[in-house]
């Protein structure tokens, strides 16, 4: 009888409350701040680490999770009787997780022959963008889906989600080489406000908007133009340190002009929100096929 536990690593931006009495384990990556200290991103308080990337002289390191590291969770997973494994994971293109994973599964395949049956997804996306597709999977597998059927579903899922992204600031995205000194300056000057289309593991800009106010209805539209069957969807609205008033705007005209079943509100995490920057807001969905 299949018993399935699910992974993913920490930007993947699940809090506690979001898995509680799941089968699930998180193995989180660390913050290397400019003194030397080093903390795992899960003992983080993000609200107050929004503070300080407004202030820091130079923005964190990241290091995610080693092979030795997800070695201990699957040898965890197998002492507690679990025989297949779903592991989910930010984008690959901004992190060598996959590998450090697949290197951890050959050396415990070398150690327990068979014992665990892992399936390692690349979520194609960062934060709890993918995040909420391992929650639907947890679901799934609480309603009696099995394992192959959990797993072709998810890769569905993932081929069709997508996240427009808008920046009230481009400090951070500067300071972690997203962009030049020079167009951060020029942008800052102009009150120029980007909007991002993250999709199948790139965030690429699709818009350029002058001033705060513009950026809210520019990301809606962004998201009105790309999504398919919206009055079908939950869709999930990520933010940083960004006015309430700005984040209740864009729920309000999301409602209006989409009609979803529902909305989810979600913090961005600590990985995440070094390279955007904590004056950051976006919207989940899905669109077309990729």
């Amino acid at each position: 009888m299949e018993k399935i536990i699910f992974f993913s690593d920490s930007p993947a931006d699940l809090l506690p409350e979001d898995v509680v009495g799941a089968p699930y384990q998180m193995v989180p990556s660390s913050v290397i701040y400019d003194d030397g200290r080093i903390v795992r991103e899960t003992e983080i308080d993000r609200q107050a680490f929004y503070e300080y990337l407004k202030t820091c002289k130079n923005i964190p390191n990241h290091a995610m999770g080693t092979p030795e590291q997800w070695l201990e969770a699957f040898r965890a997973a197998v002492a507690e009787g679990y025989t297949h494994a779903l592991i989910y994971t930010i984008s690959g293109t901004a992190s060598s997780v996959y590998q450090s994973i697949n290197l951890a599964s050959d050396m415990l395949e070398a150690e327990h022959p068979g014992a665990l049956t892992v399936e390692l997804i690349d979520s194609r996306q960062y934060s709890m963008v993918y995040g909420r597709l391992l929650l639907e999977s947890i679901e799934q597998n609480k309603e009696g889906w099995d394992f192959q059927r959990i797993v072709a579903d998810l890769r569905e899922r993932t081929g069709r989600n997508q996240a427009v992204l808008g920046a009230y600031s481009l400090r951070c995205m500067q300071k972690s080489g997203r962009i030049s000194g020079m167009a951060a300056f020029m942008g800052s000057a102009l009150g120029i406000r980007p909007v991002l289309l993250a999709r199948d593991g790139v965030i690429v800009p699709v818009e350029k908007v002058r001033g705060d106010k513009s950026l809210v209805p520019a990301i809606a539209a962004q998201v009105k133009a790309r999504i398919v069957a919206p009055e079908k969807q939950e869709l999930l609205l990520v933010h940083g340190s960004v006015p309430v008033r700005e984040i209740e705007r864009l729920e309000h005209m999301l409602y209006e002009e989409l009609r979803p079943r529902n909305i989810l509100r979600h913090s961005i995490g600590v990985t995440v929100v070094t390279n955007c920057g904590p004056e950051t807001i976006g919207v989940g969905y899905f669109g077309e096929r990729f």
